[in-house]
């Protein structure tokens, strides 16, 4: 009889319910383990550095057109404080506001922050834009903004009598190089706020007091009603200074006063005779000057 080799018997071992349940949770787990790397939230940009990296692609591309200037300008109402900028970025940003049309300024001065209002104002003084005109139109529009209006009252560039150059005052105010040179760009700028404001005629005395303290109001017809010292007024080409005269009918007395007290500085014979005409005991102290 032949016998055949056989192969050994193995003993398999079954593995338990339980080792059978936990290798299946652990194969179970490892296709839903996601072992890629976890995402980092980013940081929101602040609109600081937006507007920052704004002005830096503007410069890069020296693009200024309509649609960038309402893109800074966009911008520019979601700024609520202070923001700090070289000279570079602020002159690229100056850029970029002189094609804002008038009629955004109109629409949102408002909305401003009070701190971009006298940005705003005090770069158009320096020949870098020139929306002072309707920013201010806009201002003393119902409802007002008082905290607005009083930033650009204190924006507005405060006349003084060191100003005007040596010698008498008819030949200060035909210096018409000193004024060019020293004070163009503000005499340009207020020119145009001033003439606006006569044409449209919506400024008024109760504007002014009822929205501005009494400190306020004082410091608005120093500074701009001040400028009449560099031209020798006639009323009869003067809207400004006419419309100056009107205003002194509307002012409280001792704004009234104030503000002829300052209408004196026109020194035309013609001007003063319609100072005079408005000037009670009280306010005869303007013949000093």
């Amino acid at each position: 009889m032949k016998i055949q080799n056989l192969e050994p018997v193995k003993n398999v071992v079954q593995p338990s319910k339980q080792e059978a349940t936990d290798r299946e949770e652990q194969e179970n787990l490892s296709e839903t383990i996601d072992l890629s790397a976890p995402e980092i939230p980013q940081e929101p940009v602040s609109n600081e550095t937006q507007l920052q990296n704004l002005l830096q692609d503007l410069k890069a591309r020296n693009i200024f057109d309509t649609d960038i200037a309402k893109e800074v300008g966009d911008l520019l109402l979601q700024i609520k404080s202070s923001v700090e900028l070289s000279h570079e970025e602020t002159f690229t940003l100056c850029k970029g506001l002189r094609n804002l049309s008038p009629q955004w300024i109109i629409q949102n001065a408002k909305n401003l922050s009070p701190q971009i209002i006298r940005f705003i104002v005090k770069q158009s003084f320096l020949g870098e834009g020139y929306v002072t005109a309707p920013l201010f139109e806009s201002l003393i529009t119902e409802p007002v903004n008082k905290e607005n209006l009083a930033a650009w009252v204190h924006a507005f560039p405060a006349f003084k009598p060191e100003f005007l150059p040596e010698g008498s005052f008819f030949e200060r105010l035909e210096n018409k190089t000193f004024l060019e040179s020293q004070l163009g760009n503000q005499r340009v700028e207020w020119e145009r706020t001033a003439e606006n404001l006569a044409k449209n005629k919506k400024l008024t005395g109760k504007i002014l007091e009822e929205n501005l303290s009494p400190e306020d109001v004082k410091i608005f017809l120093h500074h701009f009603f001040g400028f009449t010292a560099f031209k020798n007024y006639t009323p009869d080409t003067s809207r400004e200074f006419n419309l100056g005269l009107d205003l002194v009918d509307q002012l409280n007395e001792q704004n009234s006063q104030f503000l002829l007290h300052i209408l004196c500085y026109a020194r035309h014979p013609q001007a003063l005779v319609q100072v005079f005409q408005k000037v009670n005991s009280a306010t005869r102290s303007c013949v000093e000057f």
